[in-house]
């Protein structure tokens, strides 16, 4: 008998000058700290199934150099909930390709109470 994983279905807002990094390192941190999850970037027309998590990316400031951001969560039996924002501030340059990942896994990390709430 086979059981599915548990599904995070991941929105992300589509970022000018960041959106082709953004998504994708969201969905590599995430994977990454939920491995027991199927981890997928919402189609826009996904049907989530009551058990599923869904992860929204909200930005509130993406510019060169600062990116400010925080994770919404909800499943279809709970009402959404948001964590703390996360900024990343480059002083020195523009935000490179490898500084997503960071700023993706500090937003996992303050925003961690979604998977101690879904550890299927």
């Amino acid at each position: 008998m086979s059981q599915t994983k548990p599904v995070i279905v991941v929105s992300c807002p589509d970022v000018p000058g960041h959106g082709d990094h953004l998504c994708p390192a969201l969905i590599t941190s995430l994977t990454q700290a939920a491995p027991k999850h199927v981890v997928q970037q919402s189609t826009g027309d996904d049907t989530i199934r009551p058990e599923d998590l869904h992860v929204t990316l909200v930005m509130r400031d993406a510019t060169d150099d600062r990116l400010i951001g925080t994770l919404e969560w909800r499943t279809q039996q709970q009402p959404p909930s948001s964590g703390p924002e996360v900024e990343l501030t480059v002083m020195d340059s523009a935000i490179r390709p490898g500084m997503y990942r960071q700023f993706t896994d500090e937003l996992i990390k303050a925003n961690a109470k979604f998977l101690a709430n879904d550890t299927n």
